[in-house]
C-alpha cells in the first residue's frame, strides 16, 4: 500500500492529513525505482488521494510521475 500522503505538503495537497517535511516525489520515485529494481512488486494500492482538495490536477500528474517509474 502506498499512501500518498506521506509525500511533503510543499508538493502535494489533496490529501486528507498532509505531512509536513515528508519525502519529496524525486525521493519515492528512488525508492519506488529500487522496488521496481527488485522484481518483487506484484500489487499495489494507493490510497488518501482526496479529489475534494485543492490542486487535484497537479498533484494528480505528481502521483503518475512518481507511479510511472514502477512500470
Amino acid at each position: 500500500s502506498f499512501d500518498i500522503d506521506c509525500i511533503s505538503s510543499n508538493f502535494l495537497q489533496s490529501v486528507n492529513t498532509p505531512v509536513n517535511d515528508g519525502p519529496s516525489p524525486d525521493d519515492i520515485k528512488y525508492i519506488f525505482r529500487k522496488i521496481k529494481e527488485s522484481g518483487k512488486l506484484f500489487s499495489l494500492d494507493v490510497v488518501e488521494f482526496n479529489p475534494t482538495k485543492t490542486n487535484t490536477t497537479d498533484d494528480l500528474n505528481i502521483i503518475c510521475d512518481v507511479l510511472n517509474v514502477l512500470f
